[in-house]
């Protein structure tokens, strides 16, 4: 998002990323079939797939109606499936037999995908980028203080009021719902091209989806810092 202070980019943004998305899952489930027995690479990527995708849904439903709790715990799992889903496309010897297990309900972490980055390939920039991220992502998650605090406004003398102080969400301040839409936007795009990276879509498909939208005219900005002149 170019303007995601701007109320009505805002709106633009939530109905074009939920058409687009909306269009990946359409083909990702009408392009390929799998059976319940089946415990193939393929079908397990796919699922993770669908994951991510599921949740970037909810998450743009959240965005439209203001529930940025939600939004905030949707972001991590986007990032988690499919760094599990980048794991196992590895297709080594060690991904192999974590796929074979995850068919049989274990739980297999994230954080393998990371590792490899940082064992196989030695790319520790990558390896610390990653994990940064995922640490920024996780403040959501595990009640940071100052992620907390987005959910407070500034009342007389510094006095904190929760947003929930009133149910149309008026009280959200505009600088939080601002950076969720933010941070949608980075991670759906993201998502999009990582699905495609996974071999489930082509980059020429996802660029018509976001053709065939045809609502790509740009919103006018209502506020605008002027330079000044001194």
């Amino acid at each position: 998002m170019q303007n995601p202070y701007e109320w009505d980019a805002q709106k633009k943004f939530v109905k074009e990323a939920n058409l687009f998305l909306r269009e990946i899952r359409k083909h990702l489930i009408e392009k390929h079939l799998f059976t319940k027995e089946n415990q193939s690479l393929e079908k397990a990527i796919w699922m993770l797939s669908l994951s991510a995708l599921d949740s970037g849904i909810e998450i743009l439903e959240g965005l439209k109606k203001n529930k940025i709790h939600v939004v905030s715990h949707l972001l991590r799992h986007i990032k988690e499936s499919l760094e599990l889903a980048k794991f196992f496309s590895l297709n080594t010897k060690k991904s192999s037999e974590k796929v074979v297990k995850w068919f049989n309900g274990e739980f297999i972490s994230y954080r393998h995908y990371r590792e490899y980055i940082r064992d196989e390939l030695k790319d520790l920039t990558k390896f610390n980028s990653l994990r940064n991220e995922y640490e920024e992502l996780s403040k959501f998650n595990h009640n940071n203080y100052f992620t907390l605090l987005l959910n407070y406004g500034l009342g007389l003398n510094d006095s904190l009021h929760h947003h929930g102080r009133f149910d149309s969400g008026i009280a959200i301040p505009p600088n939080t719902i601002s950076l969720y839409h933010s941070y949608a936007a980075h991670y759906i795009l993201n998502m999009a091209f990582e699905i495609s990276l996974l071999k489930l879509i082509s980059i020429s498909e996802l660029l018509d989806f976001i053709g065939d939208q045809n609502l790509n005219k740009e919103v006018k900005r209502r506020f605008e810092i002027k330079n000044q002149r001194r």
